[in-house]
């Protein structure tokens, strides 16, 4: 299963313009906390980068050694609100009605 993961993943970046890609072994993980949301991200998950957005396991405050899956699905939802809304509204913090 992690492996057509990984294949899928290939075909995803490679598709997206990704020309040098490096290629480890396959193995299963939850680091988390490498880019923080209050340290390098803002409330919405935007980089110092305008535009440029994460959101992985990588955003949470700390790694909680379970498995963070629920709990990104969540906040990936939030950030496609975020993101699909009317710029006017994410301008002035509002979520849309």
């Amino acid at each position: 299963m992690l492996n057509q993961g990984a294949a899928l993943a290939e075909v995803i970046l490679r598709e997206s313009g990704v020309r040098d890609l490096v290629k480890t072994t396959v193995w299963s993980a939850h680091p988390a906390s490498t880019v923080r949301i209050g340290g390098l991200l803002d409330k919405d998950c935007q980089t110092p980068i305008q535009g440029c957005y994460c959101m992985d396991a990588s955003v949470m405050p700390a790694a909680w050694g379970l498995p963070p899956m629920v709990t990104i699905v969540a906040m990936a939802k939030r950030l496609a609100k975020h993101l699909t809304a009317p710029l006017e509204t994410r301008v002035v913090g509002r979520e849309p009605g």
